[in-house]
Order: C-alpha cells, then sequence, then structure tokens
C-alpha cells in the first residue's frame, strides 16, 4: 500500500520525488511483485506516486519492468487544496479487485488533496475506457459522473477519481477510503443513527476488503 501523506513535501509535484526513489530503488522487484500476483493500492499521495512510477494504468507493460509513466496529476481546477466528502460511482464491469462488491449505491468517501487533476492524452483515455481501468468516478447527486465542481473537487476529465491497471490487482484512487471505516467517522452519522440509516459496511471498508478477498484467493 502506497499511503497518503505529502511525501517529500510535495516538493517538485506530489509524488515525484518518492516514485523516482522507488523506481531507482525498489523497481525491479515491484515489477515482479506485481507479476507473481501481487496487489497494489495508491491512496491519494500514493495514488499520485503509482501514477508516476507508471503502475497504472500501465496499458501495455511487459513482465519484468514497471512501465514508463503515462499520465499525471496536476493542481486541482478550483482553490487549491480541498478537504470534502465526495460520492464516488463504481463501474461493475471494472476488473479491479478491491471494487468488487462495493456495487449499488453510491460509495461516500473523504478527499483531501491540493493535486488531483488527471490529464492523460486522448488515446490513452479511449484505451483505459475499453479495458474498464477507471473502477471509480465522482458523482454528482444523481449518481452521475461529473466533471463539475464541488462535486469533482479537482476538475478530472469525465469524473475520474481513480485507476487500475488492466489486471486490476493495481489500484489507485485520490479519495480517502482508510478514513471512512466505522459510522463514526461520516459527519452525518448521528442524524444517519437517528433516523435509523447507519450503513451495515461503510464504504472505505468495503474497498479494502476487496482486497483482502483477493489477497486471500
Amino acid at each position: 500500500v502506497f499511503g497518503g501523506g505529502f511525501s517529500f513535501g510535495d516538493h517538485i509535484a506530489s509524488g515525484r520525488v518518492f516514485a523516482n526513489r522507488v523506481r531507482a530503488k525498489l523497481g525491479d522487484r515491484l515489477a515482479t511483485f506485481v507479476d507473481d500476483g501481487g496487489l497494489v493500492l495508491g491512496i491519494c499521495n500514493g495514488f499520485q506516486t503509482i501514477v508516476k512510477l507508471g503502475l497504472v494504468p500501465a496499458i501495455g507493460r511487459q513482465p519484468g519492468a514497471l512501465c514508463e509513466q503515462q499520465a499525471t496529476l496536476v493542481h486541482n481546477d478550483t482553490l487549491g487544496y480541498r478537504n470534502q466528502w465526495v460520492r464516488l460511482r463504481v463501474d461493475p464491469e471494472s476488473p479491479c479487485v478491491f471494487t468488487k462488491g462495493c456495487t449499488g449505491a453510491l460509495l461516500e468517501v473523504p478527499s483531501r488533496h491540493g493535486e488531483g487533476k488527471l490529464l492523460l492524452s486522448e488515446a490513452l483515455a479511449e484505451e483505459i475506457a475499453a479495458k474498464r481501468c477507471i473502477p471509480v468516478w465522482y458523482a454528482d447527486a444523481a449518481g452521475e459522473p461529473t466533471q463539475r465542481w464541488p462535486d469533482n473537487p479537482n476538475g478530472s476529465p469525465g469524473g475520474i477519481a481513480g485507476l487500475c491497471d488492466p489486471t486490476g490487482r493495481v489500484f489507485g484512487l485520490m479519495p480517502h477510503p482508510e478514513a471512512y471505516l466505522y459510522p463514526e467517522n461520516h459527519p452525518d452519522w448521528v442524524a444517519q443513527r437517528d433516523a435509523g440509516l447507519l450503513p451495515a459496511r461503510d464504504a472505505g471498508l468495503g474497498i479494502l476488503a476487496g482486497g483482502v478477498r483477493a489477497a486471500l484467493g
């Protein structure tokens, strides 16, 4: 797991220094780990890092080596750093092992970043869409993917909130599933409790549980 948290002070660009160090010191071993069926999760700064490592979307990656970087994440379109809860729509057809079982209702999770706008070429966007490598999108109140602020806090095209590789075993996203594990983590949990609407399983825990199930086979 590549966690969130301003690695190396976000110098140069978020995740850049960490990605360079990992590629130089662990790149071959990390590629072998993925080739051997290992799972990788990148959250927020971790997502920025694995994008710059070439771990996602990794279209056309050959065994034994990391892919060259194919996309990047840049400053949000609006208001710089933003801390808010967002809705995520899940693609039930994505190969992503982490989001299996998370289909149905929209997921709510916190989002906290200043450099979360995904940039990629039109050709790459078409290919990742065809391979269903977009497991989650920012969604509006109607549940539709959106590029509009504030439902989309950064302006990522098409509402892309995360990416996986074609195997579905490498997944990164800007929002924080690890920050919504218990009902009390939600800002409206008291109102949900009083209305009898507390969720049986919270969104972030579902994503992490998907990874555990895949790891256990």
